[in-house]
């Protein structure tokens, strides 16, 4: 069936899903060859990424299925030849994120040509986005999946110094791998519920897998600002539902400074509110969806929030929707995800 090119203004930007677990898809089937560049670098750029303007119109095609998760994001790409830069200091850069390259090959140039590393098919590799990294791709089909920045340095006990550090030697891979591949394939007929159970397994999974990684490196050394951030929230993960929990007595309560407890925290580019804000938050969903007969307002003063109100107004900033809507939505509604195979970013 033909379908009639779209010719638009470039400067409309796709709406992504205001709900979690919703696709949000960008696909140059239906643009016009010559506005392709345009349209993918206003659409196709979650990460930080600028699209290289150096590629013939008709090489850019491709898009992207990407859904935003309570803890980060997942994404799959598939494209033609790509040259793009990921740039870390724009605002909110910063991400770790394993790449699952189905097919095709990326090489990899850091701030000198000695720096190059080439993945190949069938390789799963972690990457941290806060240095500039070149990304050269030909003819690919790449998952990403986005995870938790402080809580994936924290397992991992610091940064990466490599441009990508290959995971498929990892005892854990096999099953990141699968259950990346598994969203990928059928996810249009999985429900919301399924496709969140997915993505919070693969979250958890592979924090084991980077804290096993930072104990074979020696990273995670006892007595470290990692230790204190690992520490405290482990803390506030108990003791979450006081409300007057506090940065002030999380540090009496294991014994530090609380300019040390800051310092530790800032080390993994966050701070203890937004830290036990996000522990409060996740519980309150966890409730929502799993104890339909507790009141929203119980649920609220459980998850240590002084009023329901506020707690109302954080959730709905931190997912898109009220408590009652997220409790609707996730028995009753499926995913958006596209049935179409033709998908991604290239």
């Amino acid at each position: 069936m033909n379908q009639q090119l779209i010719k638009r203004p470039i400067s409309i930007v796709l709406p992504r899903p205001e709900g979690l677990y919703q696709f949000h898809t960008v696909d140059t089937a239906e643009i016009e060859t010559e506005l392709r560049y345009e349209f993918l670098t206003t659409n196709c750029k979650p990460y930080t990424t600028d699209i290289a303007h150096n590629r013939r119109a008709g090489d850019r095609r491709g898009g992207q299925r990407a859904t935003d998760n309570v803890q980060g994001s997942f994404s799959s790409v598939l494209g033609g030849t790509s040259n793009a830069i990921f740039n870390p200091y724009k605002p909110d850069s910063d991400s770790l994120f394993i790449s699952l390259l189905l097919q095709g090959t990326v090489e990899l140039t850091g701030r000198t040509l000695l720096e190059t590393k080439v993945m190949t098919a069938g390789s799963l590799a972690l990457y941290e986005r806060d240095k500039p990294l070149h990304y050269n791709s030909g003819h690919v089909k790449q998952l990403f999946l986005i995870l938790p920045y402080a809580d994936a340095r924290a397992a991992l006990g610091g940064g990466l110094d490599e441009l990508a550090l290959s995971l498929d030697e990892q005892p854990l891979a096999p099953f990141i791998r699968s259950q990346m591949m598994l969203l990928d394939a059928h996810a249009a007929h999985l429900s919301t519920k399924a496709i969140s159970s997915i993505l919070d397994g693969l979250y958890n999974v592979s924090l084991l897998m980077l804290a096993d990684i930072g104990k074979e490196r020696g990273n995670r050394i006892e007595g470290s600002k990692n230790f204190i951030f690992s520490a405290a929230k482990r803390y506030i993960e108990q003791n979450y539902a006081q409300v007057n929990l506090s940065p002030d007595a999380i540090a009496v309560a294991l014994r530090c400074s609380r300019s040390g407890l800051d310092r530790a925290f800032l080390e993994q580019h966050t701070s203890v509110m937004r830290v036990l804000q996000e522990v409060r938050l996740k519980s309150a969903r966890y409730r929502l969806e799993n104890f339909a007969e507790e009141r929203i307002d119980t649920i609220a003063y459980l998850c240590g929030f002084s009023s329901p109100s506020i707690f109302s107004k954080l959730f709905k900033l931190r997912f898109g929707m009220s408590p009652k809507a997220w409790r609707q939505g996730f028995n009753n509604s499926y995913s958006f995800y596209p049935a179409e195979e033709s998908n991604a970013c290239g």
